[in-house]
């Protein structure tokens, strides 16, 4: 028995190279059909005959999927990938590289630290794996990822999707919370600016482990997530089912389309080419701390957040607020933030120079639970001035960001350049560059 392989001279030498080799030496049809392979003024397109295992090897997917012609498909579009030409079966892999340098100042004692931080950061090296299995509606999404500190690889996002419809998504697995702060929604390849925002560090949810229910229309969308709790997929996170810090976290969100293309709250940019667009954004986070467990990690605590987005021609306007309310068992802790960011493209689809101001009320405490630490001051305020170039769009980028704290900054956010003030001193500044390549 045999599979047949429908495929183009210059995408199959290597898929098929292994096989040629084996193949002439227990069928001469491998040698004509190789050398037409090889010498393209031969043949533009070949069905070359592929040796399958036994009938009893049933496990063998692409001979029980079809025993005849199996098509192959291969090429690039938004990433290298490789599939059948029905559509069943595909895998899509991309990189992604961002290399930054940062230079930070704040007033410090040297017996605390240097005044002046700088390097280079490898930020992110990932590799993102992506496509379909069986049929085109159940999907597959993983990224590796290696720690910026220690390079150390790690599985950064996994999930399994189906689509019941084009209106109806599941997810299962480890990924970032789609329904809470936008920011976190917008990959960190599709960022304003550099990163994301020191607000976003104090009140994001971060990468979950769980699942999800999406409903979409035209004009809105409907998510809900029940997970382990924020953080619950952090590298930073044991990660086991009895190793959580929550008895369940249960987050809803919505989003409200009010004139635009949905295409158009994928990223933070608006391009030239785009008309105008308005979003609303509402959505809530409750977690239940883990009964009975003496570590008080994760308290019982509820968030909420509201975002608006307007996009026009090159035009971006970004607000977002958020609330956190938490159950102590020493007081309450009420934590408020507000995020504001704009840009406009002065050379469309080059030249972008963007403005982002953060505000952040920390009722005394950085955190919830036993992370309630105390800090030396209440509120913080962060004013950012940047540019983008664009070479090509997301796919190439470089970005350049001044950001200065106004007040005390209580812990560290390297991703976004700014470190722990000591007690009592502010005026914190951070110069950071970072080139993108998204391939």
């Amino acid at each position: 028995m045999s599979c047949l392989t429908s495929v183009g001279t210059t995408e199959t030498v290597d898929v098929l190279q292994d096989a040629a080799r084996i193949g002439r030496q227990t069928d001469p049809a491998f040698e004509q059909a190789w050398e037409a392979l090889v010498q393209p003024e031969v043949a533009s397109d070949l069905q070359v005959p592929v040796p399958c295992p036994d009938e009893n090897e049933a496990d063998d997917l692409a001979c029980d999927a079809d025993p005849g012609w199996l098509d192959l498909d291969a090429g690039y579009d938004h990433g290298f990938y490789l599939g059948t030409a029905d559509g069943n079966f595909k895998l899509r892999m991309l990189g992604l590289l961002q290399t930054r340098y940062y230079s930070n100042w704040r007033d410090i004692d040297a017996s605390v630290g240097d005044r002046l931080e700088a390097g280079f950061v490898l930020e992110r090296a990932s590799l993102i794996f992506t496509g379909n299995v069986l049929n085109p509606q159940l999907q597959y999404w993983f990224v590796l990822n290696g720690e910026r500190s220690s390079g150390t690889r790690f599985v950064e996002e996994a999930r399994i999707s189906y689509a019941f419809s084009d209106a109806l998504l599941m997810q299962i697995g480890r990924l970032r919370n789609p329904a809470f702060l936008r920011e976190l929604d917008i990959s960190y390849t599709r960022q304003l600016g550099i990163d994301r925002s020191y607000y976003h560090s104090v009140f994001s949810t971060g990468v979950l482990e769980g699942i999800t229910l999406t409903g979409q229309t035209p004009q809105f969308r409907l998510i809900g997530f029940l997970s382990d709790g924020r953080h619950s997929g952090s590298v930073s996170r044991t990660k086991d089912f009895f190793q959580d810090q929550t008895d369940f976290a249960l987050t809803v969100g919505g989003d409200w389309k009010l004139f635009g293309e949905w295409a158009q709250y994928g990223d933070f940019a608006s391009w030239a080419d785009e008309g105008p667009a308005l979003f609303a954004g509402l959505s809530m986070h409750y977690e239940h701390g883990e009964t009975h467990d003496v570590l008080g990690v994760d308290e019982d605590f509820i968030s909420w957040t509201a975002d608006l987005t307007y996009e026009n021609a090159g035009f971006m306007a970004f607000v977002s607020t958020v609330g956190r309310h938490a159950q102590q068992s020493n007081g309450n802790i009420d934590q408020t933030g507000v995020m504001m960011m704009s840009s406009y493209q002065v050379v469309p689809e080059k030249f972008e120079p963007y403005v982002r101001y953060e505000y952040v009320d920390f009722d005394g405490v950085i955190n919830t639970g036993a992370l309630a630490l105390p800090v030396s001051d209440s509120s913080l305020n962060v004013l950012s001035l940047g540019i983008n170039w664009y070479f090509a769009r997301h796919a190439c980028k470089w970005t350049t960001e001044v950001l200065h704290s106004f007040d005390p900054v209580p812990f560290t956010s390297a991703n976004t350049g700014l470190l722990v003030d000591q007690a009592g001193r502010n005026g914190q500044t951070v110069l950071g560059t970072q080139l993108q390549l998204f391939f």
